[in-house]
């Protein structure tokens, strides 16, 4: 899958010469990593939530945020969807690297592009979404479940389900205000959004960070979304971050970022990132979530306190312990 440009990419002496130094670094990295969460450098500032509106002339920095403040809940347009507990806030998260991917590259502007990229965001999208239907059409109790609760609003509450659907219509059509101004990809398709929306505002680029095993409790969603979703209804702080990842142009100015902010975290181009992705197996990247049929999203080795041996019996690498891996790799 995107053999030319891979090839185009790693034509560069100094790319493939800086890409050969990192890739196991960055290989162990990903292994370390439970969860992933994807959003961008920049957004413009919402009214509390973004879907209570939106300050275009303010745009905000949210790499500064997210040191601050962390993982922060926010609204989010499909928790009414998926939040089983009815959170009215939360942290989206998953433990595909590529389906979070597809969510940071919509804060991609041609001022900052990423140099190679595994296959087309919109080829990702696809693959997980279709995965996602199928796990639902294939869940018959939870098909049932829902058509029950449909019908009974039908007949009970007409305007409540009515209501309830044009309410998603105005939260999609609210959800890009934050990342560009006009009204282009303002819809209730999300397939639409996913897969041609990008940012207006220069500058901008995608930012997917790592989570820890152990770093959040997840919190029950409809099964078929737990396939490839998480949520958590508390921050996750950097502390519990295991690496960001951002486009090659801005690694250096991100770790000057980090370091100001007393912040002692890995940071990766995503070029490579993607590169490693590319040498890995199809189904390793799409597989849906260890334990999603339970409901209890969890990566290998949480059960033991988010022990992970990486690679073979002779790896220097005995646990995903950021500290304990630099060390080992310094």
């Amino acid at each position: 899958m995107n053999a030319p440009a891979k090839e185009s990419f790693l034509a560069d002496p100094a790319a493939r010469e800086a890409f050969d130094a990192q890739k196991g670094r960055i290989a162990a990295l990903q292994r370390c990593t439970a969860f992933w969460h994807g959003t961008g450098a920049f957004q413009y500032a919402a009214r509390g939530s973004k879907y209570g509106g939106v300050d275009h002339a303010t745009v905000v920095n949210v790499l500064d945020s997210l040191m601050e403040q962390g993982l922060v809940p926010q609204d989010d347009l499909l928790s009414e969807q998926f939040d089983l507990e009815g959170h009215a806030a939360s942290v989206s998260l998953t433990q595909r690297r590529l389906y979070a991917g597809v969510y940071a590259a919509l804060y991609s502007h041609p001022d900052v592009p990423v140099q190679y990229r595994y296959g087309h965001r919109a080829f990702w999208w696809l693959c997980f979404w279709e995965s996602i239907i199928f796990h639902a059409l294939g869940d018959w109790e939870t098909v049932k479940k829902e058509v029950r609760i449909v019908v009974d609003k039908l007949f009970r509450s007409p305007r409540d389900l009515l209501a309830q659907h044009l309410r998603f219509r105005q939260r999609a059509w609210l959800w890009t205000r934050t990342i560009r101004k006009d009204e282009k990809y303002a819809t209730p398709f999300l397939h639409r959004i996913m897969v041609g929306c990008t940012s207006d505002i220069p500058g901008n680029h995608p930012l997917l960070i790592g989570a820890k095993h152990g770093a959040f409790e997840a919190i029950p969603l409809w099964r078929p979304a737990a396939s490839y979703e998480a949520r958590s209804a508390a921050p996750i702080p950097p502390s519990q971050w295991s690496c960001i990842e951002v486009p090659m142009s801005r690694v250096q100015s991100t770790k000057q970022a980090l370091e100001k902010a007393g912040l002692d975290i890995p940071v990766v181009p995503i070029e490579f990132a993607e590169l490693v992705c590319s040498n890995a197996p199809f189904d390793e990247l799409t597989r849906p979530h260890d334990g999603w049929q339970r409901n209890e999203p969890r990566s290998a080795g949480a059960e033991n306190g988010g022990r992970v041996i990486l690679g073979t019996g002779n790896s220097i690498y005995e646990h995903c312990n950021t500290n304990a891996f630099r060390r080992t790799t310094s």
